[in-house]
């Protein structure tokens, strides 16, 4: 399983490319991500969850039934995915 709640840094250091905010509206639009709060570092940017529309799309019951991460990633880059996020959630 990916590692989460993660942030748009994470998300672009992990995947070496810059994601464009319209990119990330259309994924919160289309239900298969969320915000659940923001990380308390400098410029307290969103906190991304999975949303359920994207277990539903993806035909997976919980996120226990994604593919397990080490299948993308090794170790230290799973670990370092979500090892910093403090969150503050949303009102």
């Amino acid at each position: 399983m990916l590692s989460q709640p993660t942030t748009r840094a994470k998300i672009e250091a992990l995947r070496g490319v810059q994601i464009s905010s319209h990119i990330v509206v259309s994924l919160q639009k289309r239900g298969w991500i969320k915000v659940i709060g923001r990380n308390e570092v400098p410029g307290r940017p969103h906190v991304y969850s999975t949303g359920k529309q994207f277990l539903i799309d993806f035909g997976l019951n919980t996120l226990k039934d994604q593919p397990d991460s080490s299948l993308f990633m090794d170790k230290d880059e799973v670990h370092t995915s979500t090892a910093d996020i403090t969150i503050t959630p949303n009102a």
